[in-house]
């Protein structure tokens, strides 16, 4: 199942962090890396967090419920045990399932708990912290996390060779704890054999975190966009950025080009 959202893990991509139980902290953010040569796909995780329209305590129930589990503690049937595929299969029918501002079920919150907020630490830069003051229920936030990479793929299908080429950005928190952001540059292009009749780009960002309603946590964004080409263009170029506001526990975009020529059609990846 080319570019769904749960490739992050068939891609090797590494994220997210140790959370603190409790309302005096949250844990370090580590940015998601993928591998330069397949990242299609990109994650940053955020394992807590609270946000302005909670009060203090629905904020700490969102921190209680966003805590990640081990994949091994889960405890409905259908997040038991899941193989790569299975994974990828669940997190594209959570994509489907939810409009903004939804709050996900419970089992789906266990999975996202599982499966797409990593409580493993890697590598990369780490900030912290969300911290209530002795004086004040409001918590002082303070979560941020970035990351960037490169797309580069190619294949060869119906006698045409294609590439696709460029970069993304993802960024949670920054300029400030509710702010985020993320961006794609890249071209797709013939670069051997039969003639392109026509050419599509299009990225998916989607991104779960803090809502209003119980548990707390749901979908907060959403988008698709993508440009075609006109006739029998050999390359196309996309650049598409966009914002939000909230507090994110999982961010990630997919990138896809899509091909056509005299003989059929093929994507990437």
């Amino acid at each position: 199942m080319a570019g769904s959202i749960a490739a992050v893990l068939a891609l090797g991509i590494a994220g997210g962090g140790g959370y603190l139980a409790g309302r005096s902290s949250v844990p370090d953010v580590v940015p998601a890396t993928a591998d330069p040569q397949q990242a299609q796909v990109a994650a940053v995780s955020n394992p807590a967090g609270d946000v302005e329209n909670l009060d203090p305590q629905e904020a700490e129930q969102f921190a209680e419920n966003s805590t990640p589990i081990a994949e091994e503690d889960v405890q409905f049937e259908e997040n038991i045990d899941l193989t790569v595929e299975q994974i990828a299969d669940r997190t594209e029918e959570m994509a489907d399932a939810y409009e903004v501002g939804e709050p996900l079920s419970p089992e789906d919150l266990e999975f996202l708990r599982a499966y797409m907020v990593d409580e493993s630490v890697d590598s990369g830069p780490t900030v912290t912290t969300a911290n209530y003051s002795a004086d004040s229920d409001e918590p002082n936030i303070e979560l941020a996390a970035s990351t960037t990479g490169k797309i580069n793929r190619s294949k060869t299908a119906f006698g045409t060779s294609v590439s696709q080429v460029g970069s993304f950005s993802l960024k949670v928190g920054e300029p400030n704890p509710f702010a985020n952001s993320w961006s794609t540059s890249f071209t797709a292009k013939k670069t051997s054999g039969t003639s392109l009749t026509k050419i599509k780009a299009q990225v998916n960002v989607q991104g779960y975190g803090a809502v209003t309603q119980w548990p707390f946590v749901g979908k907060v964004y959403e988008t698709s966009q993508s440009s075609t080409s006109g006739a029998n263009v050999q390359s196309w170029s996309f650049n598409r950025s966009g914002s939000f506001g909230g507090v994110i526990l999982n961010l990630e975009i997919q990138t896809y080009a899509y091909f056509w020529n005299s003989k059929g059609s093929f994507q990437l990846p």
